[in-house]
């Protein structure tokens, strides 16, 4: 046997620091005898730990009276990273509960001591060690062999104590008593029989693990075509109004008796693979007559381009053909490769009927909704103006992303989720993945992750697919790297920085979803409500009362692995604590959340609502208030003047300018509730003669620089940068001033104007007043 097998895992830090050696060697020797005293030695090594660093630094440890104190000191002077900080809170909560709770303290304890003590003793080595140090892995010690006891035993009992520690905090006991099957009528005994014919691998310990890894986008059941759709993929399937469209169509062109090119139009991702397969597996009767091609996913030959593979497809549709052929097509391609084809062949005026088509129906219009458009042979189906959500008066709603979130969590026999987790609940499997579970079962934090997306994808433009969505709830919540051994391992500050809420807002580079959730976290936000939760909560002298203001029962237990001592506890613990106070409440709070809302995302909703329906009350503040904030963008002397041209310290010139609205290219809808609309708002402006139109496109960003503008902000070189689109507009308005009959021209540092006038082909110049 080799010999570092039989020696002490902590032998590196003989040389290193004798004391801290002989404590963490007395913690590994009784490793599986004495629980309580491994966790009260894991404290006292914490607080040597410090006090070493002190020595080592050449600091003079009694200024500071308090462990507390030396922390932050050494913290705040940058000694000290933050995972240490943590490790460091976390073996003084595990020891003051050892001290102060009778019951407190078993086998599973003290292994997740040994391993903070062993990286507390790493990163000392690695700190204060020489350099060529080698430090051995992390390995826990073997059982004395007097014990008597065998391995399997051993093995047996240490699972025992861990499940029963993972089996508490059970969630409300009528989210674990199955439902009569025929509450949900959505899953035939077909689809039904083929879900529980599915088995979970051999591998996986607890079920609702296994069936939540299958949303990842890296599982086999994220893969698309539009040939396949499991058991599982359908069961997941949420109806959307482009799937009624889309079957509607293909009704009405299965009975025509001439040819019918259905085009379904869209982007890359947003779900044209997935309806097809859909249909394809559960509605064949109404594909059997067409043809069918996905631009994103097929070649008819391997040696052709798309436009090729295209022109191949469409040849029954050219204009030569069209009457003739009788075909019947189904076409899934990007909006990209469809203009491309047409351009191609716009020379040749070979499709030239199915091109005019495409572009009356307006699908390239950025100020038209096209949605569906039809003709004799031709019908288009557009997912650009199909979003995930929906306009109403009363705000956005998400009837997709409810649909979805309600198929993981409903409380039913159908839901192989929620078998799953009552399976793992029978048999003592309780990890903090089920924890996560049981929250997003809750009706009010799903409706805040419902309109947090909803927000996201107004905001940042994030473009949610059924994929992307599936895999935004397995990352919501499996926590990194997670092993169901692994969590076994975990300290107290790591149990809740994986808690749901964290996972949430704190995961930035998982994915392009989680990165777009992190500018919405509320922690970010400054607002009264969480500047007052802020102070409350640091001033307060028992927090337990801070976090039951907030939460009720259950929601605070999840927080029990921390003492409720703030005054020992790191300022990094704090601020972790603090953040998944503020993020608790914002998703389960109502009236918290109501106080921590964005106002200028709820005017650009309302706005949004107006522009799609063409309510000129709704829309009409807006008009008014974009030419005042064009007129402070580029500055203005006096009343319905603007500076143009160069800005220079000494003079400027002003000219005269009035801007004339026009809402002809608003539509007017009769339903109330849109399903198809413009995620952006055109606002259109002319010089008094209706032809001279220059629109303006008005994004989320755009929309909130204008309204920061109106609010005195003074846009900077960045800002006009990324204004580009209102830059360009100011430009182009510009040319109806009217700077060929009088200009001003102004000397800001004399605070005089003048005015230049050309009458009969004589200047003018006088003295304006201001």
């Amino acid at each position: 046997m080799d010999e570092l097998d039989t020696q002490s895992i902590f032998a590196f830090m003989d040389g290193i620091h004798p004391l801290l050696s002989r404590l963490a060697k007395e913690i590994e020797s009784g490793l599986w005898d004495d629980p309580k005293s491994i966790l009260m030695k894991s404290r006292l090594l914490g607080e040597e730990l410090v006090k070493a660093v002190f020595e080592k630094e050449g600091l003079d440890v009694t200024v500071f009276p308090s462990n507390y104190e030396r922390i932050s000191y050494l913290s705040r002077e940058g000694y000290l990273i933050q995972e240490i900080q943590k490790r460091l809170d976390s073996v003084r909560v595990l020891g003051n509960k050892a001290v102060h709770q009778l019951e407190f303290g078993d086998l599973s304890d003290s292994l997740r001591a040994f391993k903070l003590v062993y990286e507390l003793c790493r990163w000392f080595a690695e700190t204060y060690g020489p350099p060529e140090l080698e430090i051995p892995s992390l390995r826990y010690p073997d059982r004395k062999t007097e014990s008597n006891i065998d391995s399997d035993v051993i093995t047996n009992l240490i699972q025992k104590i861990l499940k029963d520690q993972l089996a508490g905090l059970r969630g409300p006991e009528k989210e674990d008593k199955p439902e009569d099957s025929s509450s949900s009528g959505t899953v035939s005994n077909l689809e039904q029989k083929e879900i529980e014919e599915e088995k979970p691998v051999s591998n996986y310990t607890s079920q609702l693990y296994y069936q939540l890894t299958k949303l990842r986008e890296s599982s086999q059941e994220a893969v698309e075509s539009a040939g396949s759709f499991s058991a599982f993929k359908r069961y997941l399937h949420v109806e959307r109004e482009i799937q009624r469209r889309f079957e509607m169509a293909l009704e009405e062109a299965g009975e025509a008796s001439h040819s019918k090119l259905i085009l379904l139009c869209g982007s890359v991702g947003d779900g044209k693979s997935h309806l097809l397969a859909y249909i394809n597996k559960n509605k064949n009767d109404l594909v059997k007559p067409f043809r069918i091609h996905n631009d994103a996913t097929e070649s008819s030959h391997p040696h052709k381009n798309a436009i090729e593979t295209l022109e191949e497809w469409l040849q029954n549709f050219s204009d030569q053909e069209l009457d003739q052929s009788g075909d019947k097509l189904i076409l899934a391609i990007n909006l990209g490769v469809l203009n491309n084809f047409l351009e191609s062949h716009r020379e040749s005026g070979k499709f030239g009927a199915l091109e005019r088509f495409v572009h009356q129906s307006g699908v390239f219009d950025q100020n038209k909704v096209s949605g569906s458009c039809l003709s004799k042979h031709f019908h288009l189906i557009s997912f650009t103006d199909y979003h995930p959500y929906e306009l109403t008066k009363e705000g956005p709603r998400s009837p997709f992303i409810e649909g979805i979130l309600k198929k993981i969590t409903e409380p039913s026999d159908h839901n192989p989720f929620h078998k799953a987790y009552q399976i793992d609940l029978q048999k003592g499997h309780r990890t903090i993945v089920h924890q996560n579970y049981e929250l997003l079962k809750r009706e009010e934090v799903q409706t805040r992750i419902v309109q947090l997306l909803i927000e996201t994808i107004i905001k940042e433009k994030l473009a949610i697919s059924a994929r992307s969505l599936f895999n935004f709830i397995a990352e919501l919540l499996i926590p990194d790297g997670y092993t169901e051994e692994g969590q076994l391992q975990w300290s107290p500050v790591e149990q809740v920085e994986n808690l749901l809420p964290n996972l949430l807002f704190n995961r930035k580079e998982r994915s392009p979803m989680l990165a777009a959730l992190y500018h919405q976290d509320p922690v970010h936000r400054r607002v009264r409500a969480i500047d007052d939760l802020l102070v409350q909560f640091h001033t307060a002298v028992d927090p337990e009362k801070v976090f039951r203001e907030y939460m009720d029962q259950d929601l605070y237990r999840w927080l029990g692995s921390f003492d409720s001592n703030m005054d020992e506890m790191t300022d990094t613990s704090k601020r972790l604590l603090s953040q998944t106070l503020i993020r608790l409440a914002f998703l389960t709070s109502d009236e918290f959340e109501k106080q921590v809302r964005d106002p200028v995302y709820e005017e650009y909703i309302k706005d949004l609502y107006a522009f799609n329906t063409k309510d000129t009350n709704g829309i009409r503040k807006l008009y008014q208030q974009l030419p005042e904030a064009v007129f402070r963008w580029n500055g203005s002397p006096k009343k319905n003047y603007i500076f143009f041209g160069s800005m220079d310290e000494k003079y400027k010139v002003a000219q005269y300018l009035e801007l004339k609205p026009d809402i002809n290219h608003l539509h007017e809808r009769s339903d109330s509730i849109l399903v198809n609309f413009k995620q952006t708002i055109s606002l259109a402006f002319h010089d008094g003669n209706k032809e001279n139109i220059v629109f303006l496109e008005l994004d989320f960003p755009l929309y909130k620089l204008v309204k920061n503008v109106l609010n005195g902000y003074c846009p900077n070189k960045k800002d006009r940068e990324n204004g580009i689109r209102l830059v360009e507009f100011i430009d182009k308005i510009l040319r109806f001033g009217k700077q060929k009959e009088e200009l001003l021209l102004c000397v800001p540092e004399e605070r005089k104007m003048f005015r230049l006038t050309q009458n009969f082909g004589q200047f003018s110049l006088e003295r304006e007043t201001t």
